[in-house]
């Protein structure tokens, strides 16, 4: 899915990653998005991608604390994502 909460209002998200959710306990769901708040929610794993090449791939407490020990998974995009930021 690429993008699959973008537009929807607050409860909707909910509701999609909910769904989301429950579907990845039987199979293998692909999310792509910049929307961090919902691959915390749902992913047990992340694929980092940068300029079409793999950065990472770990969990999301792993990615934590390799690029941002003690913050967010924000702050892990930032680390490696906000060149500009």
């Amino acid at each position: 899915m690429d993008e699959p909460t973008s537009g929807l209002d607050p409860k909707e998200r909910v509701r999609l990653r909910n769904l989301i959710s429950d579907i990845s306990k039987e199979s293998i769901v692909l999310v792509a998005t910049h929307v961090v708040s919902d691959v915390e929610t749902v992913a047990d794993k992340i694929i980092l991608l940068k300029d079409g090449r793999i950065v990472d791939f770990d969990t999301p407490s792993n990615l934590i604390d390799k690029y941002a020990k003690g913050k967010g998974l924000e702050e892990v995009y930032l680390n490696i994502f906000g060149d500009d930021v």
